[in-house]
């Protein structure tokens, strides 16, 4: 499987796991042109640039929170978390 093809399903994977706040969640980021070229124009672009971070925006929710956080649901679908940058927070 190429490189690209397991960051995808990793992708997948991670809105499979947060799939029933999708309706709070926007992906944005580096992501963003691969989803539009293949879902929204259908149209394959070489080297289409992404990134191996997966960056989400949440909706403003008002007092209704996430009664299991988005990370902890993350973390229990066996998602790992790894550090970019050297000095980062490991939460």
């Amino acid at each position: 499987m190429s490189e690209f093809k397991e960051l995808e399903k990793g992708f997948l994977n991670t809105l499979l796991a947060i799939e029933d706040s999708l309706d709070k969640i926007i992906i944005v980021g580096g992501w963003c042109p691969y989803l539009y070229s293949k879902y929204l124009w259908r149209k394959a672009i070489p080297n289409i640039p992404t990134t191996t971070d997966i960056d989400l925006g949440v909706l403003e929710t008002g007092s209704q929170r996430f009664d299991h956080t988005v990370y902890d649901r993350l973390k229990e679908a066996g998602l790992v978390v790894e550090r970019i940058y050297e000095k980062e927070s490991h939460k």
